[in-house]
């Protein structure tokens, strides 16, 4: 069933396409097809099947339609539609004239959109989808999804001024669970069912709050603050993820990693790849639950002997550490462990040094210099990295082993 808010726009806009071009069949696949749309947010994703190629003045007339549309209805502006020639139907490859965000373009009709065709596609008009759409295989879809991942969202992780808009984070976290979803099951899910799957992942808690209640509640204006960090956290994440599944070999998709700790349990720091490490201060008493495997400590003097395997690092209160080629073989075994095992870091106070640690961390698993205090600032410790020098040290820190104080 249409959702009852669109149904008075989807039967304009069939009347009027018919009236353009030779309308054999109207499809909605997506939101509105999978029973999670939301009007004024969900997009509106519809494919239109035409007889003929479209032609030119039949491209200008679309247009215009579109145009015209928007101006009459509110929710017009989300209505995306391609428009497929029935020839051209079986041809994966080939782009076809499609209305999406304001604007005429050609692009191909994806395996995830044809898959949903199949397997869920609603008709507004003339005979069903899956009667007609050839059906995607499990390969081709994972294919489809792997490069997605590997040559549009990677690359797009490494610009942090995306990352600042709603949709970014949005489609971001979404499209990840989603993906991962589809290449451990082979089926699709929706945006809400996604929500949960990256809850289930350990995603950062308060972007996922953020994104339902702008999907599904009335939500309030935020600050720039939490707006960069938001874009941080979720640009981090799914990066990570990205080079997980990309490490592993096509069609093998490995359980998350890292959930050895309690999430949720005081002083634990998630790196963007979802491994845990826990940070704390020796000062305090040691917290009760679950026990490191692996622990690395940073203190002046030899640490206090533990029941678990541990490493030393020279390091004086406030300072650096004593002996710099000693820390990358540190970090390095405690960032590889901490993918299977309790990992943790600490100092006296779990403060300056800690912290500062943390953040080497997070470079090694491929955060920019520039970014890492504020990310164990804000998910470990508002007064993580103490003093100048420590801050001075992260920013030249090098995975390499050649850092420069």
């Amino acid at each position: 069933m249409c959702a009852d808010e669109v149904r008075p726009l989807l039967d304009h806009f069939a009347a009027d396409a018919s009236r353009v071009v030779p309308l054999e069949a109207l499809w909605a696949h997506g939101s509105l097809a999978l029973g999670d749309f939301q009007p004024g947010r969900s997009d509106l994703d519809l494919v239109a099947l035409v007889s003929t190629t479209i032609t030119g003045p039949q491209r200008d007339g679309l247009r215009r339609l579109h145009e015209e549309l928007i101006s009459q209805h509110r929710l017009a502006d989300n209505l995306h539609c391609s428009y497929v020639p029935r020839a051209g139907l079986a041809d994966v490859s080939r782009c076809h004239v499609t209305w999406a965000h304001g604007e005429l373009l050609d692009r191909a009709v994806s395996p995830v959109s044809r898959r949903e065709l199949v397997t869920g596609g609603l008709s507004l008009f003339g005979p069903a989808p899956a009667d007609l759409v050839p059906a995607v295989t499990d390969e081709e879809l994972a294919e489809y999804i792997r490069a997605d991942l590997r040559d549009f969202w990677h690359p797009k992780t490494g610009r942090p001024e995306l990352w600042l808009r709603d949709i970014w984070v949005d489609l971001g976290l979404l499209t990840l669970a989603r993906a991962i979803v589809t290449l451990q099951q082979g089926r699709l899910i929706t945006k809400k069912e996604a929500l949960e799957v990256l809850a289930a992942l350990g995603a950062p808690a308060d972007v996922i709050r953020d994104i339902y209640r702008r999907r599904y509640e009335t939500p309030s204006a935020i600050s720039q603050e939490w707006r960069a960090q938001r874009g941080l956290l979720a640009r981090s994440y799914v990066r990570g993820q990205i080079e997980r599944l990309l490490e592993l070999p096509d069609g093998a998709v490995a359980e998350p990693v890292g959930d050895q700790w309690d999430h949720s349990a005081p002083g634990i720091l998630r790196l963007p790849s979802g491994r845990l490490v826990r940070g704390r201060g020796l000062r305090r008493p040691l917290p009760e639950g679950a026990r490191p495997a692996f622990g690395v400590y940073l203190l002046g003097r030899p640490p206090p002997a533990v029941p678990w395997e541990s490493r030393w690092l020279r390091w004086p209160d406030f300072r650096l550490p004593a002996v710099e080629a000693d820390v990358l073989p540190a970090l390095t075994e405690a960032w590889q462990r901490a993918a299977t095992e309790r990992v943790e870091i600490a100092c006296a106070g779990g403060h300056g040094r800690t912290g500062t640690a943390l953040a080497c961390l997070a470079i090694l698993d491929g955060m920019p210099n520039s970014e890492a205090v504020a990310f164990v600032r804000a998910h470990y410790d508002p007064h993580a990295v103490e003093t100048f020098r420590q801050r001075h040290y992260v920013a030249r820190w090098r995975a390499d082993g050649s850092s420069r104080r």
